[in-house]
């Protein structure tokens, strides 16, 4: 039988983490100005410090959080339970958006952060090796998935624009050629691919 390095508790907030970011997020890899503004914790919406651990910019700043959630999560099984593990990671966020918003008044807050680094302090407390052997690793693998995740991000957007720049050859030709039903497609296509860029 397979036996995890990490507590149910940890897999449930990553998950639930990783979810959250899909269903907020604008073309799986980030997060509109609307969203953030809707569920973002901010002194003129106090009942969001229900939400706005869930809300992140974008795939990175997720997956900087998810990695140090791992890497305390593996250092904390069973020297904590998970009950306990929730309860540091969401007082952590909401003691740490609570001040931040009193001291910056005009800010709206988001992501995890603060919940993954208060339980990443409890971890290098309780066991500080384990901890920073597991963060570095778990640290790793993030960086190598932010670079191929950018990489693939910019050959989309490549692919994108080039994609746009025949369309406008296109549209010229047939404008040239007093083809307007086909210009007025390629400039609808135009219009369609710099919404996707």
């Amino acid at each position: 039988m397979f036996k995890s390095n990490y507590s149910k508790a940890t897999i449930i907030l990553l998950c639930t983490l990783a979810a959250a970011f899909i269903i907020f997020s604008d073309q799986i890899f980030f997060s509109n100005e609307a969203i953030i503004k809707q569920f973002g914790f901010s002194l003129s919406q106090p009942l969001n410090l229900l939400f706005f651990s869930f809300v992140h910019s974008g795939y990175s700043h997720l997956l900087a959080n998810l990695a140090i959630i791992l890497a305390a999560g593996i250092a904390l099984k069973g020297i904590l339970s998970g009950r306990e593990i929730a309860i540091i990671f969401f007082a952590g966020a909401f003691f740490a958006a609570i001040i931040f918003v009193v001291l910056n008044p005009n800010s709206i807050v988001i992501g995890s952060s603060a919940g993954a680094f208060a339980l990443l302090m409890v971890a290098i407390l309780l066991e500080p090796a384990k901890t920073i052997e597991t963060l570095l690793a778990v640290v790793v693998v993030a960086i190598i998935l932010v670079a191929g995740i950018n990489f693939f991000i910019q050959n989309e957007k490549q692919t994108v624009t080039l994609q746009i720049a025949t369309l406008e050859v296109q549209k010229n030709q047939a404008i040239s050629s007093g083809d307007f039903e086909t210009a007025k497609n390629a400039q609808e296509k135009i219009v369609q691919k710099t919404v996707q860029k």
